[in-house]
């Protein structure tokens, strides 16, 4: 068996098409693709846990007003995202 574990969702699905692979992707990932011709979705057999998302940056931007500002954006667009 080959694998190939990409950190972009996005790459990992274009190599899966170009290899003619598998991709596991998150759902809502998997279908930014759905009108794509050579992709099909499908539920997988069995259940997948959730994955945990984290932020992490260093000490020294902790307190940082404009650090801080872009940690609130990401944290709101991502609730908003897990909202629909």
């Amino acid at each position: 068996r080959q694998m190939c574990i990409r950190d972009s969702y996005h790459a990992a699905l274009q190599i899966a098409k170009k290899q003619k692979l598998i991709a596991t992707l998150p759902s809502k990932a998997a279908k930014l693709f759905k009108h794509d011709p050579d992709v099909v979705i499908k539920e997988p057999p069995f259940d997948i846990p959730p994955i945990a998302l984290k932020m992490a940056w260093s000490a020294l931007l902790h307190h940082d007003a404009g650090h801080i500002w872009l940690r609130r954006l990401i944290s709101d667009v991502a609730s908003e995202m897990n909202a629909v």
